[in-house]
């Protein structure tokens, strides 16, 4: 991260004190499945190595079925099919 932070650094001047100082980052989470698809971490202040602490939990259905169609498809098949994908994302507050 203090990598791409001083990258930036040498394009924008407003990221000069966080490449010295340390970046606030966070995760975003999505998630292929469920009702709400995207989760956020708290934003981890001032750090070249942040350590991101979450915890999610929601309700699924055992079985989903499609809305134009009779198809059905278990949790576990969805899950095997599908793929979360992790965002790290670099904060500017300036």
């Amino acid at each position: 991260m203090q990598t791409a932070a001083s990258e930036a650094a040498s394009h924008n001047t407003n990221m000069a004190y966080p490449a010295d100082v340390g970046v606030n980052a966070f995760v975003m989470v999505k998630m292929p499945f469920g009702k709400r698809q995207e989760y956020r971490t708290r934003t981890v202040a001032r750090t070249f190595a942040p350590e991101f602490i979450n915890h999610v939990e929601f309700v699924m259905p055992m079985i989903f079925r499609e809305d134009d169609n009779d198809e059905t498809c278990s949790l576990a098949e969805m899950m095997e099919n599908s793929e979360a994908v992790f965002e790290v994302w670099l904060v500017n507050t300036n």
